[in-house]
């Protein structure tokens, strides 16, 4: 558990710092994401190499960025750019004297895009939970990084927008976007864990106590909902989710479980929450575990 939950996900990194489909040329910034996770693990890890390797892949993305703040990408803009925004913020939260005057500045930049660019945000983001977490954790943390509580007002929006989202059951709504049935909402076996990742992730900078008990309450249900899905051997079933299973992912392939973002968001809710259920749970999938977030 400890290996799986220290080491960075995916290896992929060209020398200049592109990642994946990015050695090829721009494609999506959000594969200059696990930037942030070479950092926060060789920060955990005690391992300088880590985190070299993350700024390098994070500085590759910030040179990317235009004049606007806007990250091109081939299609999806604004969540593309949520996913590098959210690393960047947490790799300059949690490792400072790494981060650089430019790295910063294009943390301003984009941050204040998302900002600007909000109507497009709940045009895209509609119907897909997670992403209003993603959000709230990629602005809440920016709101720390750059000493700005103006920025953290907008994220405790989007906070509150995913949290109306929730189901009595628990469940996280997740929109079917294709085939027969699309717009119909329902239950997502893998977005559902990682809202809950993200969610932990703006909890952990959100310093508004009633908000952090409504939090709480929205992860926990969230997280107990996806625990009794877990079957003896580890897995659990895709069957009746709205997108994994159906649609195809970044590589082409049809998407299946993000197990290590339910990992994570196991072994995080667990600490929040002080419930050992949650280790078990974590214990339970850890043969499942991929090094590739895979999202």
């Amino acid at each position: 558990m400890e290996r799986i939950f220290r080491f960075p996900g995916g290896r992929d990194v060209g020398p200049s710092g592109a990642v994946g489909r990015n050695r090829s040329g721009m494609w999506k910034i959000e594969e200059q994401r696990t930037g942030g996770d070479w950092i926060f693990h060789g920060v955990l890890s005690g391992r300088a190499d880590w985190k070299e390797i993350g700024w390098r892949v994070l500085k590759w993305g910030c040179d990317q960025q235009q004049a606007s703040g806007r990250f091109p990408s081939s299609g999806a803009d604004f969540h593309s750019s949520s996913f590098f925004i959210e690393a960047l913020a947490r790799a300059t939260n949690v490792d400072r004297i790494g981060s650089s005057p430019a790295s910063r500045s294009a943390l301003q930049r984009g941050t204040d895009w998302l900002i600007a660019s909000e109507a497009e945000g709940l045009r895209s983001n509609y119907g897909l939970t997670h992403r209003y977490y993603l959000q709230a954790a990629a602005l809440a943390q920016s709101s720390v990084a750059l000493s700005d509580p103006d920025i953290m007002k907008v994220a405790v929006r989007w906070a509150c927008r995913g949290m109306k989202q929730q189901l009595p059951n628990g469940i996280n709504p997740e929109m079917k976007l294709i085939g027969p049935k699309a717009g119909q909402t329902g239950f997502d076996v893998s977005y559902q864990m990682v809202g809950i990742l993200f969610a932990l992730r703006f909890l952990s900078v959100c310093d508004n106590s009633t908000l952090i008990n409504e939090l709480k309450r929205m992860i926990r249900k969230a997280g107990d909902w996806w625990i009794a899905r877990i079957k003896s051997d580890g897995t659990v079933s895709l069957a009746d989710s709205t997108r994994v299973g159906i649609e195809t992912g970044r590589d082409g392939r049809l998407k299946g479980l993000d197990t290590r973002s339910a990992f994570l968001a196991l072994i995080y809710g667990a600490q929040v929450l002080q419930d050992h259920e949650w280790i078990e749970a974590a214990i339970k999938i850890r043969p499942t575990v991929s090094t590739n977030p895979g999202l």
